[in-house]
């Protein structure tokens, strides 16, 4: 095989694999970070200028002068850089550099002049980068371990990090660390309890996203063959559907309720209009007849005595 051949194979391999993690990994940090997602907007894979110069995932502060309630986003500025490895992709410093290329990048390609005191990297990988995190130590910059898998770097003049090592993570985190193979099954368990809280519609996209790719890195497992025949995964993303579909129907239902209490209400308010219309009018009309009758008979009154009045008129100048 030649050279270039090779090559190509080896770069369509890894767009591939790549394009396999990384749905999930931008619906799991959406999951983790939704309680704030009034206040957060979410791009996924944002390009830079063009191929292959690409953000995996970028979160946007909108409202900036509010901190972000999961400990993931404590470091955020407005603008939250994300880079995702997956459990056999190399965090080293090649990635560090590239993610620091694309940081300038993204703030030069911006028509707003982004400072770098607006930017933060976050760098996401299933295990500790103990190089990397070495060279940062030996390199002057202040590591600091936040929380359990959580770790922060600062250095001088330099835009803030942190390093967030999946597997280290505390249980709380359920979406985030489950995008590896090795899960027990109390761990796809857990997820799909999870799905079925949630209610809005774009969070159970996400969930299922990420339990496919949960469910596909673990197919190997004996346990995962056995959910899969008892119908789990299989259950809960039909739960997710029911659930939807109702929701569309209860809201479909009312929608339609509503209209045709607003239409009975109309034809109401019209019938009404149109019996006391016609009522006024037959008064007015009866009204009008007893007028005419009482005119008509005060004429012939009136005729009468005109008549008596000529026929006696002699009498009258006599008298």
């Amino acid at each position: 095989m030649k050279q270039d051949e090779s090559k190509d194979l080896k770069n369509q391999a890894t767009k591939k694999k790549k394009n396999q993690y990384h749905p999930a990994f931008c619906a799991a940090m959406e999951l983790e970070l939704r309680e704030d997602k009034e206040n957060l907007t979410f791009e996924k894979e944002y390009n830079l200028n063009t191929k292959p110069n690409s953000i995996d995932f970028l979160v946007i502060n909108v409202n900036d002068s509010i901190k972000v309630k999961s400990d993931l986003g404590a470091i955020f500025r407005k603008h939250n850089l994300f880079e995702f490895k997956s459990p056999k992709d190399t965090l080293d410093f090649k990635v560090y550099q590239r993610t620091m290329g694309y940081a300038y990048l993204y703030a030069a390609y911006d028509e707003k002049k982004i400072s770098e005191d607006d930017i933060t990297i976050s760098f996401i990988r299933n295990s500790y980068p103990r190089n990397l995190i070495k060279w940062f130590g030996e390199n002057g910059f202040d590591i600091t371990r936040f929380k359990s898998g959580i770790y922060h770097i600062k250095g001088k003049n330099h835009i803030d990090m942190q390093i967030i090592v999946t597997k280290e993570l505390a249980d709380t985190y359920v979406w985030i660390n489950k995008l590896t193979s090795g899960l027990e099954k109390k761990d796809l368990i857990k997820i799909n309890d999870e799905a079925g809280k949630l209610k809005d519609e774009k969070d159970l996209l996400n969930a299922e996203s990420v339990i496919d790719l949960s469910y596909k890195l673990n197919v190997s497992e004996e346990y995962v063959k056995e959910m899969n025949g008892m119908g789990y995964i299989r259950d809960a993303l039909k739960d997710m559907a029911e659930d939807m579909a109702k929701d569309m129907a209860q809201d479909m239902a009312q929608d339609m309720a509503q209209d045709m209490a607003q239409d009975m209400a109309q034809d109401m308010a019209q019938d009404m209009a149109k019996k006391e219309v016609e009522e006024k009018t037959r008064d007015l009309n009866n009204e009008l007849k007893l007028e005419k009758e009482k005119n008509s008979k005060l004429q012939k009154e009136l005729d009468e005595l005109k008549e008596w009045a000529k026929k006696n008129m002699s009498k009258i100048a006599a008298l």
